[in-house]
């Protein structure tokens, strides 16, 4: 497995849909540090990846298979001591054989439930923050199968979270480095767009693979 490192990730605004989205909003700081790539969030550098994970903290069908086959066996015991995450919570785990530092496993609701789906993501903020990570990727929740919003709202959603916590925060800003924000839809749409480029909260990249 080919390992990703930030620095070979291309800036947002320089593509296509940013130089746009840039055009009509262009004083964000935020937006110079946005990308959209397309690989496996498994190959990545950080010093963490979301997993979207069940309940049960067991393994399961797409990004969290693609997950728990990566890290390995100690991944699966290490989630056995959790004895398992309530809906709309996250718990941390070491990331085991993967290039990534800690995997924080987030439940998301099954159904259109965006309240639970900010929780999930409000708690893997947190567990960045007490754990002092500096950069962390995440997926598209509570897709798929389990699907109630499209990827374009959930991403609007774990923008407009992630801009709240880091205003509301007791931790600086400037603590944060890069936040990954993985998702299956192939360009930000404007409204997307906009919520890049207005602020200067964290850094983002999209991710479009599909597993």
């Amino acid at each position: 497995m080919s390992i990703v490192d930030l620095s070979e990730i291309l800036p947002w605004n320089l593509s296509l849909e940013g130089r746009r989205a840039h055009s009509i909003h262009p004083a964000s700081d935020l937006g110079l540090r946005v990308s959209l790539w397309s690989g496996d969030i498994t190959r990545l550098k950080m010093d963490a990846i979301v997993n979207a994970a069940n309940r049960r903290l067991a393994g399961g069908g797409g990004v969290d298979g693609a997950i728990h086959r990566a890290s390995g066996s100690d991944l699966h015991r290490a989630c056995l001591a959790l004895k398992g995450c309530p809906t709309g919570s996250a718990k941390i785990t070491r990331g085991f054989h993967l290039p990534a530092d800690y995997i924080i496993h987030c439940v998301g609701p099954i159904g259109e439930k965006p309240d639970l789906l900010r929780s999930t993501y409000q708690r893997a903020l947190e567990l960045c923050t007490e754990n002092e990570l500096q950069t962390v990727a995440f997926p598209c929740i509570s897709t798929g199968a389990f699907s109630g919003l499209s990827p374009t709202q959930r991403l609007s959603l774990l923008l407009h979270m992630s801009r709240t916590y880091f205003a509301n925060a007791n931790s600086s800003v400037e603590n944060w480095s890069t936040g990954i924000f993985c998702t299956t839809i192939k360009s930000i749409s404007p409204g997307c767009g906009s919520l890049c480029c207005d602020s200067d909260s964290a850094d983002l990249f999209i991710h479009t693979f599909r597993y």
